[in-house]
């Protein structure tokens, strides 16, 4: 009886525990499940968020690459613009230079004529020829000098530019006196290097203050440096005329 009473007592006890055994269990898969979810959905967050951080990243890459070409294209444009003008300034300088030999080429004929045809105004010894062309050169380098300080008033020349014209026209005159020169007939070609050096000079300062006048710095730039070459083709010319001996 004592047995049967105490299977009585622990039955119910024993079915009490295994009931908050699976109730334990159930919160236990309840809290695992909510976990799972949890942690799926922080998978999914930041999964999501990779592919947006992914996705930014192309878009500022294609934005670069965009810009770097049009960059690209904007420089191959400039560089096409800039060939182009340095082609049409060649081609205008080399019609000009053409002009200049072409001139230059009508003052040796008339040369040769006058050598055939003026021999009472031609020098009669090599010496005479020397001290004259010595002289003029002289005060064609004198007037010349004088246009530095000119130009160191205003080095853009936009204000003196008047003032330095009218001394390069005293430079001039000195010029077409020493081209107006009539040496021994044996010593012509010493005579048409310094109308060379003189037109190539000459037609150059034209040139400068053609540029001046339009206002274009390019074309300004270029005629200096054949104002500077004309000088120095004269130079040498006076130098040929300084070796000879008579």
């Amino acid at each position: 009886m004592k047995n049967k009473k105490l299977i009585c007592l622990a039955l119910p006890i024993m079915l009490s525990a295994i009931g908050c055994s699976n109730n334990d269990i159930e919160k236990e898969k309840k809290t695992d499940n909510l976990q799972v979810a949890e942690s799926e959905k922080k998978t999914e967050t930041r999964s999501d968020k990779d592919v947006i951080k992914s996705l930014n990243e192309e878009v500022d890459k294609l934005h670069k690459e965009k810009d770097e070409l049009e960059k690209k294209i904007q420089d191959e444009k400039a560089s096409k613009e800039k060939i182009s003008k340095e082609k049409d300034e060649l081609e205008k300088k080399i019609q000009d230079e053409a002009a200049s030999k072409k001139e230059v080429s009508k003052e040796k004929d008339v040369i040769k004529k006058e050598d055939k045809i003026e021999d009472n105004t031609r020098f009669s010894t090599i010496k005479e020829y020397q001290e004259t062309v010595y002289k003029l050169a002289n005060n064609f380098e004198s007037e010349l000098r004088a246009t530095k300080p000119i130009i160191e008033k205003d080095k853009t020349l936009l204000t003196n530019k008047d003032e330095l014209k009218a001394q390069y026209d005293k430079v001039q005159v000195q010029a077409d006196k020493i081209k107006s020169l009539h040496p021994p007939k044996e010593y012509t070609d010493l005579q048409i290097g310094l109308i060379d050096s003189l037109t190539v000079y000459q037609k150059a300062v034209a040139g400068m203050f053609s540029g001046l006048d339009e206002r274009d710095k390019e074309k300004v730039k270029g005629y200096e440096q054949s104002v500077m070459d004309g000088l120095a083709y004269f130079k040498d010319s006076l130098n040929a005329i300084k070796e000879i001996k008579e």
